[in-house]
């Protein structure tokens, strides 16, 4: 329908029943009308043929934008489109052009944040351990590269950075460039404009930079407690767990370095221990651990050592893990326990290392008890399923149980006697 279009014309205007949308085409303006759907919205429009084709555009609601003032943007419209210019192609070079600007403007903090946010691996989202590990990495190695849009780090600072990580820690200087080029192929790919081009960092300037340096090499540490500083050490951490003459912090330090001499716990599965995950009254004492690298919950039995000290741990009201963190009302559980281990020089030594004789780690700990499963004639794999390893063999992985290990309690209890006491009992595999 057409008329001299005016505002009570568009007042007026509704869809029929039978129809989508009606529309009413101006005739002192051609090409410019109003368009109203059945739900009674109402907005301005622009049509004209352009290489043998309708093409229309919408120039705003009703009546946010006034008659005259849609026909006055209406008039600047079909001018161009008089000359051949698709006013829909316009909007969509200039939609590219503002990602493109905000694909060159996005920094690398931000790029650490959305991976963290919204990467995903067949397991599913990265696990807390995977993400604190990016951020601290944003932190202190690339902390004055956060602010920093992703497409100003070239490959000469990646070469600078590399050679100044690598003096002070290179197993760490690894890790770093090897996170900074999985952000940097993040922040690449979620910027892929609608062709395929990337609009930001053609290359990663990491894969550059490994074109002319390697990786720093690693020797995998074979550190554990000396079979004759076992019981020393248990011993130090039954003195220092004493309320009477020790902190709560210390107390809560020593029974999660305990926890993990007599499990071969790793650190990030300990610490993270809740009350519920426990079951100290059964038959078979358990603990259940529903995160860990093999991204299936197990459940290990516990020794009877272990069972007696986390009965007498005490609870923190509001909090829910058994080993909660330093600060009083926190609901977070307890950090790295770095001060049981201390420093690299033998005077600065923590209280786990001076008991040994030798600066200990964490993962030491899960090293001294598979060890003292192999001294015990313990075979390997009920030993590997202890620690919650990754079963590797056809057999464990299909015809084994895998999940829940109480069926294990003998071999833990053994572990455990030797660990706390130097008595080896007889092999006895079953």
């Amino acid at each position: 329908m057409k008329t001299r279009l005016g505002v009570s014309d568009v007042k007026k205007l509704a869809c029929p029943s039978d129809k989508s949308q009606a529309f009413l085409w101006d005739t002192t303006l051609p090409g410019f009308g109003v368009r109203c759907t059945r739900a009674g919205f109402k907005s301005y429009v622009v049509q004209r043929r352009i290489d043998g084709k309708d093409v229309r555009r919408t120039i705003g609601p009703h009546p946010e934008f006034s008659l005259d003032e849609a026909r006055e943007e209406a008039r600047l419209v079909l001018q161009g489109m008089r000359k051949g210019v698709d006013p829909s192609e316009v909007k969509r070079e200039a939609t590219r052009e503002r990602q493109k600007q905000d694909a060159l403007a996005v920094t690398l903090e931000q790029t650490a944040d959305d991976y963290c946010a919204n990467k995903k691996t067949k397991h599913g989202h990265l696990t807390e351990r995977s993400k604190a590990d990016i951020q601290r990495h944003i932190a202190h190695n690339f902390s004055d590269w956060a602010d920093k849009p992703v497409r100003d780090i070239t490959r000469a600072m990646c070469v600078k950075r590399f050679d100044e990580i690598s003096k002070r820690a290179p197993s760490q200087c690894n890790q770093a460039f090897v996170l900074l080029r999985a952000l940097l192929n993040w922040a690449r790919d979620t910027h892929i404009s609608d062709n395929g081009e990337y609009q930001i960092l053609p290359v990663n300037p990491v894969n550059l930079m490994f074109k002319v340096r390697t990786r720093n090499p690693e020797q995998a540490r074979t550190t554990r407690i000396p079979a004759d500083k076992l019981v020393a050490v248990w011993s130090m951490l039954l003195r220092r767990r004493d309320p009477t003459c020790n902190t709560h912090s210390d107390c809560t330090s020593a029974d999660l370095v305990a926890l993990m001499y007599l499990t071969g716990m790793r650190l990030g599965e300990a610490q993270r221990v809740r009350w519920s995950d426990l079951n100290l009254e059964a038959a078979v004492p358990s603990l259940h651990i529903p995160v860990n690298k093999t991204h299936k919950p197990v459940t290990i039995p516990l020794a009877t050592q272990l069972v007696e000290l986390l009965r007498t741990r005490p609870r923190r009201k509001g909090n829910p893990y058994v080993f909660p963190a330093r600060k009083e009302g926190s609901k977070d559980h307890a950090k790295d326990p770095r001060v049981m281990w201390g420093g690299t020089d033998p005077s600065e030594w923590g209280l786990v290392s001076r008991a040994a004789g030798l600066k200990l780690a964490n993962h030491d700990l899960r090293r001294t008890y598979i060890s003292a499963g192999q001294a015990l004639g313990i075979e390997l794999w009920r030993v590997e399923l202890l620690t919650v390893h990754a079963p590797k063999s056809v057999t464990l992985q299909s015809y084994t149980e895998t999940s829940d290990l109480r069926y294990l309690a003998a071999e833990q209890q053994r572990i455990s006697d030797y660990i706390t006491s130097k008595t080896i009992t007889p092999v006895t595999n079953s």
